[in-house]
């Protein structure tokens, strides 16, 4: 007679060891999956033009360097062009403060046809706890989430990862699913949420497309802009 009761409760018994160890690591990647989502919203910021923050023309913004007393944001550059001249304003997520922005750097396309813009805020620092994103290069068939204002819901992260679809030179081409107005200026990224790879520039469907971060980076350096986003390598970088 072939009893098949023991091996059952040794596996019942190898099951229970096994199940706290489980749920633990379950209940850290949870944590820090919301700690990264946390960072990258400080990281991020809301523009808009002084008065006008409910209008429908707003955008959003990378820190990407300081100085004391001075923080430097990143941005789409059609963004301040939409905005026509207009006094800026910045949003803060952390303690959703408000400053006045000055342009750094704008310029025409005819001069340099880039996407890409600096803006400054005065008297603000990096919110304490808060560090500068970490980059990477984006690879095709990556998972990126995007950061934003979609719609005017503030500070968004996609829910549901998108693929990266191609990377032509200086940019990353992504599926667009989450990408709507309000999106433009925002960082995308990689590695669940922890790498940097873009700013999103560009909606068009069923693509949307971002600046690779290594091609903002170059810009800011030539521009001679405080950066203290830090590029790792893709060892770093670890499981897409």
């Amino acid at each position: 007679m072939i009893c098949r009761s023991r091996p059952i409760r040794q596996l019942f018994a190898v099951i229970t060891l096994l199940l706290p160890s489980v749920v633990a690591e379950a209940q850290t990647r949870s944590k820090a999956v919301i700690e990264d989502e946390e960072n990258m919203r400080n990281l991020t910021v809301f523009i808009a033009a002084k008065g006008e923050a409910d209008s429908g023309l707003f955008g959003a913004g990378i820190l990407a360097g300081q100085i004391p007393g001075k923080l430097y944001i990143v941005t789409a550059k059609h963004i301040l062009e939409d905005l026509k001249g207009k006094p800026l304003i910045v949003k803060f997520y952390k303690d959703r403060t408000e400053y006045d922005a000055a342009v750094v750097k704008f310029l025409p396309d005819e001069m340099d046809g880039d996407d890409i813009a600096v803006i400054s805020v005065t008297g603000k620092e990096l919110p304490r706890g808060v560090a500068f994103a970490r980059a990477a290069s984006a690879r095709i068939d990556y998972d990126v989430y995007t950061v934003g204002h979609p719609k005017h819901r503030i500070w968004e992260v996609s829910g549901k990862p998108a693929a990266v679809t191609g990377t032509p030179a200086g940019f990353v081409d992504f599926q667009s699913v989450m990408v709507y107005p309000g999106n433009s200026g925002g960082p995308l990224i990689a590695n669940n949420l922890r790498f940097l790879v873009g700013m999103i520039v560009q909606d068009r469907p069923p693509q949307a497309r971002a600046i690779d971060i290594a091609y903002i980076l170059s810009k800011l350096n030539a521009w001679h802009i405080p950066c203290g986003i830090k590029i790792f390598s893709d060892e770093l970088m670890g499981l897409k």
